[in-house]
């Protein structure tokens, strides 16, 4: 039976070491959502302001059936009530938003520029932020130069998802179909993720299903992969010293 020696065993083991050197799946950042309760018992902070400070949340917000539902309707205006959560994220890598939902109605100045809508979903990195506001009839960016990004019936629901991409650019899929393509705001303040009415001039009742934030592992090398790469060079080194032994002793 010929002897293959340890050379062939050398290349699974360096592709493996590769992987692991090169995806640290320890840095990757998961956000979801549970609505068996609300979100101020998971991680989330319910917060007001303006004219709607100290509104109750059991007034706004409810739980049933795996659904949250926001409802702000006839709290007036010039306030935002909403869910906030302090998250640390990365910089310059990728980052997706993925929710199904529904607007079922509004009330005000839906034309109010960058406040004509009352149910967003937002993400803020420290330097970089999104804000995406929901209309009956369209989706709105947010300032300084508010967009009606896309045109369609919000009313029902739909898999939205919003990628922010590393270069700066902002991809809004539903339904899994590609239907805008923005860009982000250049901000200043601490990263965090919001949902929820965040305007002072419109109100709104929203119906959310899911909602998850997820930004893959950062491709950084890994410590613990450097002990393997010089095992795996002094295996490849032996292997290659064992197989020059025996053509030696064959010429022989």
């Amino acid at each position: 039976m010929p002897r293959r020696g340890i050379l062939p065993f050398t290349i699974p083991f360096f592709a493996a070491v590769a992987t692991t050197m090169f995806f640290d799946s320890s840095s990757a950042t998961e956000v979801s959502l549970n609505f068996g309760s609300l979100p101020s018992s998971q991680g989330w902070t319910y917060s007001t302001s303006g004219t709607n400070s100290g509104v109750p949340e059991s007034s706004v917000f409810s739980v049933s059936g795996g659904v949250l539902v926001l409802n702000t309707m006839s709290t007036g205006s010039g306030g935002t009530i909403q869910y906030t959560r302090s998250q640390a994220l990365n910089e310059t890598e990728s980052l997706v938003i993925a929710m199904r939902a529904r607007l079922t109605n509004i009330e005000g100045d839906a034309g109010a520029g960058c406040y004509g809508y009352g149910f967003a979903v937002s993400v803020n990195t420290g330097t970089r932020a999104i804000q995406f506001g929901f209309l009956p009839d369209r989706i709105r960016d947010d300032c300084p130069v508010p967009r009606d990004i896309v045109f369609l019936d919000n009313t029902i629901f739909h898999d939205y998802r919003i990628e922010m991409l590393p270069n700066g650019n902002v991809r809004l899929f539903v339904d899994g179909v590609l239907r805008a393509t923005t860009t982000v705001l250049a901000v200043t303040s601490p990263p965090r993720l919001g949902l929820g009415d965040q305007t002072g001039n419109t109100n709104a009742r929203a119906e959310i299903t899911s909602y998850r934030v997820v930004q893959p592992a950062a491709a950084v090398p890994s410590t613990s992969a450097f002990g393997l790469l010089a095992a795996a060079a002094a295996m490849l080194g032996a292997g290659g010293w064992t197989l020059m032994r025996r053509r030696a002793g064959a010429v022989a």
